[in-house]
């Protein structure tokens, strides 16, 4: 189980939580998610479904480098939040 992972540096919080469904991970991005920010950039990975958003950030700049780093650290199961 990966539990939760809170890390800040610079202007970044990074956020991470075992999510077993995709009501779970949405629920997960929406309680921590940083409405003053100016982004909330996220990914998870469920089995075959996975699901990265930029938030605003250019096309692919954000989500899916999340979303890469979780299928090369070869997790599932997992959501990552990255707020800024």
């Amino acid at each position: 189980m990966l539990g939760r992972l809170q890390l800040s540096c610079l202007r970044m919080n990074v956020c991470a939580q075992d999510c077993q469904s995709h009501l779970q991970a949405e629920q997960y991005i929406e309680a921590h998610r940083d409405l003053s920010a100016s982004h909330n950039c996220y990914a998870y990975k469920l089995n075959q479904e996975q699901r990265a958003n930029d938030d605003g950030e250019p096309s692919s700049t954000a989500g899916q480098p999340i979303l890469s780093a979780i299928n090369a650290e070869q997790l599932n199961g997992v959501c990552v939040l990255v707020t800024r």
